[in-house]
C-alpha cells in the first residue's frame, strides 16, 4: 500500500535584510522548504547562523538553505521579494529562474508601493511606471502581476545583521 506524501511548499526569500529575515524566520516555523537567495558576506553568515530575529526580548533562529544562483533552486511556490526599491531591477533578473506558472510573488518592501501601477483594474495610476523605482522597466516585464501580492511592512522587530553583531530596526 502506497502512502500519499504531503507536498511541501517551496519558498525562497530574496532580500535577507530586516524584512526578509523577519518573514523567513516565521516561515521556517512551518513545514515549508525554505531557501534564501543571497551573496557575499550575507550568504556566508546565513549559512553559518541561519535567520536570526530578536523580538519581544527573545532571539529566534531558523535554518535556511542559501544559494547565490537562483537557477540552483528552480521554480518555487512562493517568492518573497524583500529587497530595497533601488535593487528591484537587479533582483528581477535573478528571480526569473524561481518563477513557474503557479508561483506567487509576495513583495514585502518598504517605500513606494510600485505594485499599484501594475494592475489592469483601470485605476487612475493604471499603466504608469515609476522610473525612480523601476528605471528600465525590469520589474514590469519580469514579475507576474497576475500572481503577485504585496505586504505593508510595519512590524517592530530587530534582526541580527548577517555581516555584523549590530541589530537593525525592521519598522517602516
Amino acid at each position: 500500500m502506497e502512502v500519499a506524501r504531503e507536498r511541501v511548499m517551496k519558498v525562497c526569500v530574496v532580500g535577507a535584510g530586516a524584512i526578509g529575515s523577519f518573514i523567513g524566520t516565521h516561515l521556517a516555523r512551518g513545514s515549508c522548504e525554505l531557501s534564501a537567495l543571497a551573496r557575499g558576506a550575507t550568504a556566508a553568515a546565513l549559512r553559518r547562523h541561519g535567520f536570526r530575529l530578536e523580538q519581544a526580548g527573545g532571539l529566534t533562529t531558523a535554518p535556511v538553505r542559501v544559494v547565490e544562483d537562483s537557477a540552483a533552486l528552480g521554480a518555487q511556490d512562493l517568492v518573497v521579494l524583500a529587497v530595497k526599491g533601488p535593487s528591484l531591477g537587479r533582483a528581477a533578473q535573478k528571480v526569473t529562474p524561481l518563477l513557474g506558472p503557479d508561483t506567487m510573488v509576495l513583495t514585502a518592501m518598504n517605500g513606494v508601493p510600485w505594485w499599484y501601477f501594475l494592475s489592469a483594474a483601470g485605476g487612475a495610476c493604471d499603466g504608469m511606471r515609476l522610473a525612480s523605482v523601476d528605471p528600465e522597466a525590469a520589474s514590469r516585464s519580469r514579475y507576474p502581476v497576475a500572481s503577485s501580492s504585496a505586504a505593508w511592512c510595519t512590524r517592530p522587530a530587530r534582526w541580527w545583521s548577517p555581516v555584523s553583531s549590530v541589530t537593525a530596526s525592521a519598522t517602516s
